[in-house]
């Protein structure tokens, strides 16, 4: 309940940080709470136009790059826009650049 919590605090802005109460998070609590709030920024983002435009995400991890290709049926570049200025906290935590990208629905790379 800690958790959900302190992610409904600072999932809009803001450096998140443990609640006050000692260990209220538990063991690593302050580091799963900065790597959910940075993944739930970049999804909220995704969804700026509250239309859910985008069908899917292709998640590729390198070693210092995170790219999301996104695909959709219609025009992104708001979520696009929103993503990409949610981004810093995520590239903070998990220490890589992210990088997002539109594409047609039915575009596939393997």
């Amino acid at each position: 309940m800690n958790l959900l919590a302190a992610l409904a605090r600072w999932h809009r802005r803001g450096d998140p940080k443990a609640v006050e109460e000692d260990d209220a998070l538990g063991p690593d609590g302050e580091e799963r709470l900065e790597k959910l709030v940075a993944l739930l920024r970049i999804a909220d983002g995704l969804d700026r136009s509250r239309s859910q435009a985008v069908r899917s995400v292709d998640v590729r991890v390198g070693p210092s790059l995170v790219l999301l290709r996104l695909a959709s049926e219609r025009d992104v570049e708001l979520e696009l826009w929103g993503a990409r200025r949610k981004r810093e906290l995520f590239e903070k935590v998990f220490g890589r650049e992210l990088e997002i990208t539109a594409h047609p629905s039915g575009w596939r790379q393997d």
